[in-house]
């Protein structure tokens, strides 16, 4: 059997030898027939092949060794407080090196195996800010990383400079399992599992994070709220009708103008990436394989154009969820992105001019500084505790009012929707001042204490038009 060798010089030279050895019983045979009485005639085929394949090694080691820079382990530095001289991408990194480079002005981590040095991204580039890199300087943050980032990110977002090289994996520490310690580990449930609705928050509950669940299962305050939606969802019952031929039942129906197979969308739940690394990519590609519509949260974990990229359909609709930014200039600028991308409606968020208080949220610290890919808005953990809803909510514009409506008419032709109408009397003005659509809303129970489906039910004169009021309490920001 021949095995390869491949020897690869600095990526700077733009060099690379690469040599094919004979097998190992070759090179052990050829000298003892080269010293061999019959040795002039038998100075040829195999022998001459195997001294022309050293020869060849011998260059192309010589070579690697004059022209590739040089790799000092710790124990060969002879300034002990002078930096590791990696050259970029080779060599393992001993993790004793990795953890001398941390602090903000020489910050050292570990991702995936691979050794980055963030010091300067981190201080100018960092989306989430430097924080958050910082608690990570000089150990592995592959835990912490991968569920907040797609793949790629780092290796797309950083300059081929910052890449050291990989950590030697024999000097990592060792890592105690949860079984091995003794904690009990509950058996993650698979969403093939899942029967009823019911079984998502079961789910759920045992598959995300302590941070993730506290973030999107919690209610305003001592969650009444969230009781109530639910009281008041299982009083709604059907009222079923016989002797009708449904044997070919057709589900599709129209929202906003736009056809979908089922009168259900998906909700625009924020920073969907504490689920899972892809986030609301997924749910793009999820939407246009069952042809149903998604609303995107202004406060999505990734960036507008990667999740409508992401889509599986060549004629998907999209709907935007909008927060209107203090910052007017950033409201605009988003809508003519919008408009410019094909989306078919825009709902404009009217039930969370200030961010809602959510206990258990802020009891749950956050792990990590993370930012919105759209809107900026930043997970962190402050002295009031550490709420996703409350820390990247701190943009939103608590000003907005009904005159606006004609401000954000200026800037789209889109259909405006308003998401959050909770009472009879804002629903007949959003009719009377020509609102497209109204999104029965308490902002996913987060806000505070109401109770929508009970208030609209409570003056059945009041009548709207079809495809006009659409319900749902559990979307967050």
């Amino acid at each position: 059997m021949a095995r390869n060798i491949s020897l690869k010089l600095s990526r700077h030279a733009g060099l690379q030898s690469s040599v094919q050895l004979a097998s190992p019983c070759l090179f052990r045979h050829a000298p003892r027939r080269f010293m061999s009485s019959k040795s002039t005639p038998l100075l040829h085929g195999q022998t001459r092949l195997a001294l022309q394949l050293s020869g060849a090694l011998v260059v192309s080691l010589t070579t690697l060794y004059f022209f590739s820079p040089r790799l000092h382990l710790d124990s060969a530095l002879d300034d002990p407080s002078a930096p590791l001289e990696q050259a970029i991408g080779r060599g393992l990194i001993p993790y004793s090196e990795v953890q001398k480079h941390s602090t903000p002005d020489d910050c050292w981590i570990v991702i995936s195996g691979k050794v980055y040095d963030l010091t300067e991204f981190a201080k100018e580039s960092h989306p989430g800010g430097a924080a958050a890199i910082h608690r990570a300087a000089g150990r592995d943050a592959t835990g912490i990383y991968m569920p907040l980032h797609p793949p790629g990110t780092i290796e797309n977002g950083l300059d081929e400079e910052a890449y050291m090289g990989t950590v030697d994996p024999n000097t990592l520490p060792k890592v105690v399992s949860k079984v091995e310690s003794g904690e009990k580990m509950e058996k993650r449930i698979d969403l093939a599992e899942i029967i009823g609705l019911p079984d998502f928050d079961a789910a759920a509950k045992i598959n995300l994070t302590s941070k993730a669940w506290a973030y999107m299962s919690s209610g305003a305050t001592d969650q009444l709220t969230l009781e109530l939606n639910r009281q008041s969802f299982n009083s709604i019952l059907f009222r079923p009708r016989v002797l009708i031929d449904v044997d070919l039942a057709d589900t599709r129906t129209v929202m906003m103008g736009q056809e979908t197979s089922l009168p259900i969308f998906i909700s625009p739940a924020g920073m969907a990436g504490l689920a899972h690394p892809q986030g609301e990519r997924l749910l793009a590609a999820a939407a246009g394989e069952s042809s149903i519509i998604q609303m995107i949260s202004t406060n999505a974990s990734a960036p507008l154009v990667e999740i409508v990229d992401s889509g599986t359909s060549p004629d998907q609709k999209f709907f935007m969820q909008l927060y209107v930014d203090r910052n007017r200039p950033k409201t605009e600028a988003l809508l003519e992105k919008i408009n410019g991308m094909g989306m078919k409606a825009i709902f404009v968020t009217v039930d969370a001019a200030a961010p809602g208080k959510r206990e258990a949220d802020e009891r749950s610290r956050a792990e990590v500084e993370v930012a919105s890919g759209i809107s900026g808005g930043k997970i962190s953990t402050d002295n009031r505790g550490g709420g996703i809803g409350r820390s990247v909510g701190g943009f939103i514009d608590p000003k907005l009012n009904w005159d606006d409506i004609a401000w954000l008419r200026r800037h789209t032709n889109l259909p405006i929707g308003l998401k959050g109408v909770q009472c009879v009397e804002d629903a007949m003005r959003a009719a009377e001042m020509g609102v497209d659509a109204i999104y029965l809303s308490n902002h996913g129970f987060t806000s505070m204490a109401v109770f929508v489906a009970e208030q609209m039910s409570s003056k059945p004169s009041v009548s709207v038009q079809k495809e006009w009021a659409w319900v749902d309490p559990f979307s967050t920001p």
